[in-house]
């Protein structure tokens, strides 16, 4: 098993334990298979189910969108069930542009989505490559395929999270790997020349990033899964250049720990969510300033749903969100937070419809667009739409 999936599963083992319990896409209209809302507050619509006949199973990443269309991945299925890349028609159908192999040289178990960038999606796999350690890859929208990097190690291991284009240079982080083995921040280019801009050390520095990189204001932001004062995590800034400061440091629990999701800058602070802790052991939605003042927007409750590792979406001033688990149907819900703390569940997720929620959304034409990891017509995954 994959080193950084054994981790995760450690890293989750203790939770429970410890809590004791964007381009133009033209909006979807006459999908293949619709279910109309059974929500609180919104109204939602599943656009596609994966079959798991090589369409590919469990997506978990964020969608991307380009050209009136949604491309995605999956973290299995696929030709070879070492996952595959999918776009979605505005009608519903699903195409397969590419199945990874994980054979020696190619890619495998992509936990991360896509962006777009010159014609072209760049994305990450979380193992396999010619290191086993995770690549970066580019794939055209008619399926060409190339991989642009191999992470060996020392470069950075195991990515499982968005790279983010700034200015045509590519930005995110590795769960393992670096100088200390405890992950790194990396910039790569569309060419392939990639660069460790900081190796995490652990202790006060933090440890072990899982979430892609925010930019705000020329600088990118992210959060370690550990280290930091009590070990339970950390926010942190780096500047494109690699200098890197702890901007924050999640302590005692009350405030969260755990962070495992990207932040969202929105009126020039920062959000994110929290695994676990808070007042109701859910974890938390947390606001963090550039001065490094810290603001629980929100404690989840289980109706809320809960162990939160999807971030956040912006849309009209509010912050919308998944959370994999809990919920009334105990199949985790989509939310809705205001920096003022307002918040409600504006979808609850039932298994046929969709079931645990690993991806953020996004936001196209005001609707919001994101992915299950289960659930659906064959229990696969699948792709929906909701519209607040």
């Amino acid at each position: 098993m994959l080193r950084c999936a054994l981790f995760v599963a450690i890293l989750a083992g203790a939770v429970l334990a410890g809590c004791a319990h964007q381009s133009a896409l033209t909006p979807f209209a006459g999908a293949s298979s619709t279910t109309q809302a059974r929500t609180e507050a919104a109204s939602y619509r599943l656009i596609y189910s994966f079959q798991g006949q090589g369409d590919g199973v469990k997506p978990e990443a964020r969608l991307a969108a380009a050209e009136g269309k949604l491309y995605g991945t999956t973290y299995s299925g696929g030709k070879s069930d070492r996952g595959c890349v999918f776009v979605v028609e505005t009608d519903g159908t699903e195409r397969v542009l590419y199945s990874f192999t994980g054979a020696y040289g190619d890619g495998s178990s992509p936990l991360a989505g896509l962006i777009h960038y010159g014609g072209a999606l760049y994305g990450t796999t979380a193992s396999g490559g010619s290191f086993g350690h995770g690549t970066v890859y580019e794939i055209k929208p008619d399926g060409k395929y190339h991989i642009i990097f191999n992470f060996s190690g020392s470069n950075g291991a195991f990515p499982r999270s968005d790279l983010v284009n700034v200015f045509g240079t590519f930005y995110g982080t590795t769960v393992e790997g670096g100088a200390h083995n405890l992950g790194t921040a990396f910039s790569v280019t569309p060419d392939g020349k990639e660069q460790v801009l900081h190796s995490f050390a652990g202790g006060a520095d933090g440890a072990n990033p899982h979430a892609g990189l925010e930019l705000l204001d020329n600088h990118l932001y992210g959060t370690t899964t550990l280290g930091g004062a009590d070990d339970l995590g950390t926010v942190f800034e780096i500047e494109p250049n690699g200098k890197e400061r702890v901007l924050y440091s999640f302590a005692k629990g009350s405030d969260g720990w755990d962070p495992e999701s990207k932040l969202v800058a929105l009126d020039g602070a920062l959000y994110g969510t929290t695994r676990a802790s808070g007042v109701h052991c859910c974890g938390t939605i947390f606001e963090v300033k550039k001065d490094g003042s810290e603001t629980i927007v929100h404690d989840l409750s289980h109706n809320d749903g809960s162990s939160l590792i999807a971030g956040l979406a912006v849309r009209n001033g509010a912050l919308y969100g998944t959370a994999p688990k809990a919920g009334s149907k105990n199949q985790g819900t989509i939310f809705e937070a205001k920096p003022d703390g307002t918040f409600q569940v504006v979808h609850t997720f039932a298994l046929r419809e969709g079931s645990t929620p690993h991806a953020s959304l996004i936001v196209v034409n005001g609707k919001l667009y994101g992915t299950t990891a289960a659930g659906g017509s064959k229990g696969k995954g699948t792709v929906f739409e909701l519209t607040p």
